[in-house]
């Protein structure tokens, strides 16, 4: 993120320390808006974990639960065991050493708190560590006892003490709708989240594969599935949604690249091959799960977020499902139907046209057409936009507008979501920006409100655009759920004039 030939930072440990004078800074003390980051990240310090597992579980539980998870060693496969495994490779190292203070903020809430001004940053959601990973716990009362000391961790040491400008997000679990639910009461009506986390899939043993194959889910991600929450889901999720909506919580949803979780990719020498474009991978599953499984449809009134993935991909899936739809609406699919086929004058223009080749073939070249005997099998519908009740093409525009993409300040790709030339039916998606400090990818974290100006500085983002990105979009994600959520914060009186709009960007 540096410039070439810039110096990196330093710090002298035995001076106190003194807020930096940034370019980010400087860029903020300009704009007529607030900053404020959708997706940053902290990490937890482990002896203070075990503090609040003791606390929710028990000393024996908690000692039964640290028994298995703490202490685990990382796998250490050498390259021949990865060939046969054809396991993918790992990163070396995830998080910035080369500064110190970047290295130990995401562990230390006030001096994050304190920095934000170096950063250029108004508020900050800061995501969980330990929570991205929590939901993939195979041991339901385990994993149940993991986010709950998650949760009560974060609301006391970062969301009481520093929520004027710092929000950590609340875990659910999304096993089964009921655990969502029960946790979504508690972590936002008791301990007053504001921000609710949730997964971009929950991983299921494939039915078939394991009564073949018992213990075959151990082998993950090869024997199990994603489920996505919507389309072809175990399980109906709309209970969670309309408890999102009674209890003004945006659904947000941060996925990790994990070894135990699907990956796009499978490479067993590079990590790089195997990251790259792997969190849009899995957010467009789940958007596409959500999309046409008709959840916006049916609670067009919930923000939904798909985070740490940028929005170019969302610019694609969006023109995709409109030509997919301008083909394969049911009107559109008398093109295909096999009873339309004139079959008498295929055969004409086959002898034809076909010479000598086709004599004596001629049933066989027709039957390679569908024929009237191979309907739907009973109880399945050709229509692939049902659940999304829609009408006109304009429609699959609108049932984007409550979805939010988050994307990093050095994704050029960011511009796309405000280029009204390119994307379907003129639309301005929500692009909201995250600084994804914590992350090896943001190795100065007093330049990232810097790095993602620049795209207004090159020309491909308006000002108006930036407004939006950096501000505007992320007030109506969690505003339009609650509309005193920006209450007590450095962006309230702002907040309220854009709420008092009314209208998405994408609607604007």
């Amino acid at each position: 993120m540096a410039a070439p030939g810039v110096p990196p930072r330093v710090y002298d440990a035995d001076m106190p320390r003194t807020p930096a004078s940034t370019r980010s800074a400087e860029i903020r003390s300009r704009l007529g808006h607030p900053v404020i980051d959708c997706d940053g990240h902290l990490s937890e310090f482990l002896p203070s974990y075990v503090d609040y597992l003791e606390r929710v579980a028990g000393k024996e539980l908690a000692g039964r639960f640290l028994a298995r998870y703490r202490d685990v060693p990382l796998p250490t496969w050498t390259a021949e065991e990865r060939r046969r495994r054809r396991q993918r490779k790992g990163h070396w190292w995830e998080r910035p050493t080369l500064l110190v203070e970047d290295a130990v903020t995401p562990q230390l809430p006030r001096l994050m708190h304190e920095r934000l001004d170096e950063f250029g940053i108004d508020f900050s959601i800061v995501y969980p560590s330990m929570g991205l990973l929590a939901n993939a716990i195979r041991d339901d009362e385990e994993r149940l006892i993991a986010i709950r000391a998650i949760n009560e961790m974060h609301a006391e040491l970062y969301n009481q003490e520093y929520g004027d400008r710092l929000a950590v997000p609340a875990v659910i679990p999304m096993k089964h709708p009921d655990e969502a639910i029960a946790e979504l009461e508690r972590s936002v009506g008791e301990l007053g989240f504001k921000v609710a986390m949730f997964p971009a899939g929950v991983w299921r043993p494939i039915e078939a594969l394991y009564e073949r194959f018992p213990g075959i889910e151990d082998h993950t991600p090869d024997g199990v599935w994603m489920d996505g929450f919507g389309l072809d889901s175990q399980y109906d999720y709309d209970p969670v949604w309309a408890k999102c909506r009674e209890l003004g919580v945006a659904m947000t949803s941060h996925a990790a690249a994990a070894p135990f979780q699907p990956w796009g990719s499978r490479s067993i020498s590079n990590w790089t091959y195997n990251h790259i474009n792997n969190q849009p991978w899995m957010q467009n599953m789940l958007c596409k799960s959500l999309y046409l499984g008709g959840v916006t449809r049916r609670f067009p009134d919930v923000n939904f977020a798909f985070l740490e993935c940028g929005v170019g991909w969302a610019c694609v899936l969006l023109s995709d499902t409109v030509s997919h739809w301008e083909k394969r609406n049911l009107d559109a699919l008398a093109h295909v139907d096999p009873a339309r086929l004139d079959r008498s004058r295929a055969r004409e223009l086959i002898l034809e046209y076909g010479g000598a080749r086709f004599e004596g073939r001629i049933d066989q070249v027709v039957r390679a057409f569908p024929v009237e005997a191979d309907p739907p099998l009973e109880g399945e519908s050709l229509d692939d936009f049902r659940h999304m009740a829609i009408e006109r093409a304009e429609d699959l525009g609108d049932l984007f507008d409550s979805f939010y993409f988050g994307c990093e300040a050095d994704d050029r790709m960011n511009a796309m979501a405000f280029n009204t030339r390119i994307n379907r039916f003129g639309k301005r998606l929500n692009a909201v920006f995250s600084s994804d400090i914590g992350h090896f990818d943001v190795p100065d974290m007093t330049r990232v409100v810097e790095e993602a100006w620049e795209l207004v500085d090159d020309g491909a983002m308006e000002a108006a655009d930036f407004r939006d990105f950096a501000a505007d979009n992320t007030i109506r994600l969690h505003g339009q759920m609650n509309p005193d959520f920006w209450e007590g914060t450095p962006v309230a009186e702002y907040a309220r004039k854009v709420l008092s709009t009314g209208a998405p960007a994408g609607k604007r």
